[in-house]
């Protein structure tokens, strides 16, 4: 174990282990956009600058290793100011006026940019507001405090420049490249993390960009939409389509998939007690931070009325009826068991009978549901369920259609009469 300090407070950790990692495990910010916990850095972003004691200028914390008798300092007014100018340049390629601005928690979807008129994607509008890491990370840099109109005496790249259009073609996937800043999580996510090689860098320099496949539509690649880079993504760039406008949880509850007999572990993120997004839970060593596309996608097969709050427990070949929460009817009961009532009761028909339906003493399971025919029985018909009586014969007078009698034909009648 190493032992060191980080702004004057002792720290113990194993020799070795990433710096950045340390720093979010004790407590203390340290940006980094471009790092995955457990892979090789990647030192794209730039923005986890620490000052070292005694190491030449400004070190990443992502490429330094801990070791014994460091003193790290990662709050100071130097590092401050060179964490804002590295970040200058990646919201120089993004949407950064609403990043920048210190009155962006007055604005509305719908209101109109009074700082710049060329503004045209806002944080307000976008569907990662609030959810957004580079959005944290601007806030916690002063971006729109420190510096109010970073923008000023800059050329104006994104808002100026024609951006590639988004790919909304497939039902669970979201692509927007005008939102990514290049961090190339999503590359390294799914080489490293899932072994399947759809997304990759396409171009050089200025015109370097995210691409799946060769450069075409996500559902042209070999994308297997297990969601992957949509948890490492720090922007809006990648969305799971079905709940992106929903995925603002209100807590957050572990449990396992029940798509397969593997037992992933899923954290299932509820919002009015429904559930609107799955994330991938570490409590499984063997499914760890990855599921497959039916244990995030599929989450909604069962409806909120059909899941049980209570185990069925299976006695004498018959199963209880449980009634769910919610559930309007109970539970179909097996054929033969004995919930039969016996009711005066309107019969009920089909929609060519009701100018006079019948009133009948009539005998039902009550574990169906009423929209069933109720078979007409004598009074002391107390038996067995048997399950869904029959439907009565149609008439045929119900299935000649009459042809249409147009004004001509009216008036000769009038006139015969």
């Amino acid at each position: 174990m190493a032992k060191f300090t980080i702004d004057g407070r002792p720290i113990e950790a194993p020799d070795g282990a990433p710096l950045v990692e340390v720093l979010k495990q004790n407590g203390i910010y340290v940006s980094n956009l471009c790092y995955i916990d457990g892979l090789p850095p990647y030192a794209g972003c730039r923005t986890c600058l620490v000052e070292i004691e005694g190491a030449r200028g400004l070190q990443l914390a992502c490429t330094t290793s801990v070791r014994d008798d460091m003193e790290v300092r990662s709050n100071t007014a130097e590092v401050k100011q060179a964490r804002q100018y590295v970040l200058s340049v990646i919201n120089a390629n993004h949407s950064d006026r609403c990043l920048t601005c210190h009155r962006r928690v007055k604005c509305m979807p719908g209101d109109i940019c009074l700082r710049d008129d060329v503004v045209t994607h806002r944080c307000v509008t976008c569907s990662k507001n609030y959810r957004c890491e580079l959005q944290t990370t601007n806030d916690l840099l002063d971006m729109g405090k420190d510096n109010v109109e970073p923008w000023e005496s800059e050329d104006r790249t994104y808002y100026q420049a024609d951006q590639p259009e988004p790919d909304r073609a497939n039902p669970w996937l979201e692509f927007d490249p005008q939102m990514c800043i290049i961090c190339t999580r999503c590359v390294r996510a799914c080489d490293d993390l899932r072994h399947t090689g759809a997304i990759t860098l396409a171009g050089r320099g200025f015109s370097t960009r995210i691409a799946f496949g060769s450069g075409g539509a996500i559902d042209e690649s070999n994308c297997d939409y297990c969601g992957s880079c949509i948890d490492v993504c720090p922007t809006a760039t990648l969305m799971e389509k079905p709940n992106k406008w929903l995925a603002r949880t209100e807590d957050w509850v572990s449990t396992v998939c029940n798509s397969c007999s593997v037992g992933c572990t899923i954290s299932i993120g509820h919002r009015n007690g429904k559930p609107v997004i799955v994330k991938p839970d570490t409590l499984n060593p063997f499914s760890d931070d990855q599921i497959c596309v039916r244990g995030r996608f599929h989450y909604d097969a069962v409806k909120q009325k059909e899941r049980l709050d209570q185990h069925l427990i299976r006695r004498q070949d018959a199963i209880p009826s449980r009634r769910p929460p919610g559930r309007r009817r109970s539970i179909t009961p097996p054929i033969g068991s004995p919930r039969c009532e016996s009711s005066t009761a309107r019969a009920p028909s089909p929609s060519w009978a009701r100018r006079s339906p019948p009133t009948r003493r009539t005998t039902w399971c009550s574990g169906w549901p009423a929209r069933w025919w109720a078979r007409p029985t004598s009074t002391s018909a107390r038996g067995p369920c048997t399950g869904p009586p029959p439907a009565p014969p149609r008439p045929p007078s119900a299935t000649r259609r009459c042809p249409p009698i147009s004004w001509t034909s009216r008036r000769k009648r009038r006139r015969s009469w």
